[in-house]
């Protein structure tokens, strides 16, 4: 059952990214993502997985991919025909979220270092509702702090209309972006309007396997996102696949959020899909402005957010060796990441018209200045400051 016990527990034991059990492939044979040509038809491409003697197991209509099982033996088929773009084997994303191992300091104190509440007296997103996709391991949606906050959602993994969380990170990204507030219970969300639509692409143990991680990201904008939150990441530049789905949300009018990754303390890889064009990639800074020692940094950095001992919701069952039941302190680029989608939200509902390209340049040109003066590969353009950018936009159009 979604809801067990046991599901839950194992969201509280696995939280740090694993080696994930890859699917076991039939004997000779192997899945691979096939991405041709928009113009290729339809029979074209049936034509040539028949040649290849491969099984359809998905597609993805929007960016031309298929995802087929084939024979070993008949693999090079396709990198010999005309109209594929690229041909790649299936990945394994991870939620970029850990537990902290410090004690508490201090509750939400990323609100006040965004200033979100001088920024409320400019907008508070109650009267334009943005609807923000939180591609993750789904919500729990009757958390108190959540409630009336959450849209239908889709659960990729059991093909199902029941996004149930089992393992507590997207509940906990969830609540930095759109927790009640003033209702007299736990945390507070940067936005007191957006409307979180949930897509579960990731496991109980916090992968998120690529196929149907895509098929939430474009459900979620088919759905009316016009703000995407991604906190998680896997090894590895961004490849033609990842980039022909940003590129498609960005061509929807949509942002794209992403965490930057949390493998600064080792050896700090490339990571994707925070090395993609048209997202919005977030590193983590302390409660003394510094770089988060795990926060990945690099070119791809954008901007930086609080990331370290951030408080938000989480399913009772994934809190219950926290002091607040049903919150929990968090610390990554996961928990970075959806303060600036939430502040991204506002900036939205209150410049509609603005395209994802403006809320992105305003965020990134009033965000404060960290590290090394200007620019710079652990915290990209600074700190977002949303007061800032929502006083800027008030006054002056990009």
């Amino acid at each position: 059952m979604k809801r067990s016990v046991a599901a839950a527990l194992t969201g509280i034991l696995l939280m740090l990214p694993a080696a994930a059990a890859t699917a076991v492939e039939p004997a000779g044979r192997v899945t691979l993502l096939v991405a041709f040509d928009r113009s290729v038809p339809s029979a074209a491409r049936a034509a040539l997985h028949a040649r290849a003697g491969a099984v359809i197991t998905g597609t993805i209509p929007e960016i031309a991919l298929d995802r087929v099982s084939v024979p070993r033996a008949t693999e090079p088929v396709y990198a010999a025909a005309a109209g594929v773009h690229s041909v790649e084997r299936p990945r394994l994303l991870h939620v970029m979220g850990r537990r902290p191992n410090d004690p508490l300091v201090s509750l939400q104190w990323g609100l006040p270092r965004l200033d979100v509440f001088k920024a409320w007296k400019v907008e508070t997103g109650k009267r334009t509702k943005v609807p923000v996709g939180v591609i993750d391991t789904g919500i729990d949606a009757t958390h108190v702090d959540l409630k009336g906050r959450v849209s239908e959602g889709f659960d990729f993994l059991e093909t199902d209309d029941d996004p149930y969380d089992d393992h507590g990170h997207g509940t906990h990204v969830a609540g930095i972006i759109a927790a009640n507030v003033g209702n007299r219970e736990g945390i507070a969300g940067v936005s007191q309007g957006a409307r979180i639509i949930p897509m579960k692409t990731c496991e109980a143990a916090g992968t998120c396997p690529i196929f149907e991680t895509y098929l939430g990201v474009i459900d979620a904008v088919r759905r009316g996102a016009l703000v995407l939150n991604m906190s998680l990441g896997g090894p590895g530049e961004c490849s033609f696949i990842d980039q022909s789905v940003f590129d498609w949300v960005h061509d929807q009018g949509v942002l794209t959020v992403v965490a930057a990754g949390n493998s600064g303390h080792q050896g700090n890889p490339p990571i994707t899909p925070a090395s993609c064009d048209h997202t919005l990639a977030v590193g983590a800074s302390d409660q003394r402005g510094r770089r988060a020692v795990f926060s990945s940094y690099g070119s791809f950095v954008d901007v930086s957010a609080p990331g370290v001992d951030i408080w938000s919701t989480l399913p009772p069952l994934v809190s219950i060796m926290s002091p607040h039941i049903g919150y929990a302190p968090w610390d990554g680029t996961s928990m970075a990441a959806p303060f600036v989608a939430g502040a991204a939200s506002l900036l939205k509902a209150h410049n509609p018209d603005w395209s994802p390209d403006q809320i992105q340049q305003r965020l990134m040109a009033t965000a404060v200045d960290a590290g090394k003066r200007g620019r710079d590969d652990s915290f990209g353009k600074g700190i977002v400051n949303l007061f800032a950018a929502l006083r800027k936009a008030r006054s002056s159009q990009i």
